[in-house]
């Protein structure tokens, strides 16, 4: 993964904790609905049922994750996991700005080094390209859409 990790008081996450505390939300989820849902979000990266229950478990004891009493291994992302999640989004534009430097950097190596063969990469990394695009566009386009009702007002988390 490309993001480095990222202080939460005084330790940090590292980026498969931040992959999980993004992907559970504010309503509780149980762990292998999680990992369903990181296997078809994530295309390159799923993680084994074992490693998954030691990320919960870090992430409940810094509070940064709730689990229920009531649903054996259900977790849900607490006020200060999401407070945490809004606090980072500078730190994590940053790191997506140097990553792009770097694959840029690569880019052009890559074209200085094998111009016919770059064809195929680079038409490749256009693809990716317009696939994040279109992904942003549509984020964009949902957070208007729970702006415009009022939606993000009823959000409650316990």
């Amino acid at each position: 993964m490309w993001i480095n990790s990222i202080q939460h008081r005084e330790k940090s996450l590292s980026s498969i904790e931040l992959l999980v505390l993004t992907t559970i939300s504010t309503e509780f989820i149980k762990a292998k609905d999680l990992l369903a849902k990181l296997d078809s979000e994530t295309e390159h990266w799923t993680p084994d049922k074992g490693s998954i229950y030691p990320v919960l478990h870090r992430l409940s004891s810094r509070g940064l994750l709730i689990s229920s009493d009531k649903e054996k291994m259900s977790f849900k992302r607490s006020l200060s996991g999401t407070n945490f999640l809004s606090s980072s989004l500078n730190s994590v534009l940053m790191q997506y700005e140097a990553t792009l430097g770097y694959f840029a950097s690569i880019a052009e190596s890559i074209v200085q080094s094998d111009p016919i063969g770059s064809k195929e990469f680079l038409k490749k990394l256009k693809g990716l390209t317009k696939a994040l695009s279109d992904t942003i566009e549509s984020l964009e386009d949902k957070v208007g859409s729970i702006i415009e009702d009022d939606e993000w007002r009823e959000i409650q988390i316990k």
